[in-house]
């Protein structure tokens, strides 16, 4: 992947999966030597053999050096707008 020009990478996760992925891109990131911020959005939780529901995972993230957040807003959100809307995209 080239990252030469990316300030960040944005990922969001399905029901169940969030720190097993996680912890599958930290592994392909660090081999690769990528060194940019990751948020983790979407369903932060992970399915795990002791519950019958899954369980919030925020904090596994925030170990593997990630930024969790449920949704996109402030001014993060307004500069991915207003990116899109620059490109035309919108």
């Amino acid at each position: 992947a080239n990252t030469q020009n990316a300030e960040a990478i944005l990922v969001s996760t399905h029901n169940g999966m969030a720190h097993e992925y996680a912890k599958q891109l930290r592994a392909a990131l660090d081999r690769q030597k990528i060194r940019l911020p990751v948020l983790i959005g979407g369903i932060l939780n992970q399915k795990v053999e002791s519950q019958s529901l899954p369980v919030d995972v925020t904090g596994n993230l925030k170990e593997l050096g990630f930024y969790p957040c449920a949704r996109l807003e402030g001014g993060f959100k307004k500069l991915l707008e207003s990116n899109i809307m620059a490109k035309g995209e919108g």
